[in-house]
């Protein structure tokens, strides 16, 4: 998986709780299902408010994508992280599984219609 950070964030205090979470994905993810995902990249941006939030958009080998937004004191939380992690890789799969049982509605159509 290739894990894209701003280069901005390099050898800041910022660095340390996004790779703790990217570390945290790949260990919920598990060996197999970490190399399905492609990329992993976090970027910084604002909320509503102007307060900063830092997003994680992962991508998976077919080239779906999905993305979460995190506040700073929400990486600081370990318990939190472990809930929202899995969340994120349940957006990613359930992106997946859309497109698939469409293809498959699709496919029974076109059988049952000849």
């Amino acid at each position: 998986m290739d894990v894209q950070y701003p280069p901005e964030f390099r050898g800041s205090p910022e660095m340390a709780p996004l790779e703790q979470a990217t570390a945290l994905l790949t260990d919920i993810m598990g060996p197999q299902s970490s190399q399905r995902l492609k990329l992993a990249a976090w970027t910084r941006v604002q909320d509503h408010k102007g307060r900063p939030l830092y997003r994680l958009t992962v991508r998976d080998d077919f080239g779906d994508e999905a993305s979460t937004d995190f506040a700073p004191d929400e990486l600081q939380n370990p318990l939190h992280m472990r809930y929202r992690m899995p969340r994120l890789w349940g957006d990613l799969l359930k992106i997946r599984h859309d497109l698939l049982h469409q293809q498959a509605l699709n496919l029974s159509n076109e059988i049952t219609t000849g």
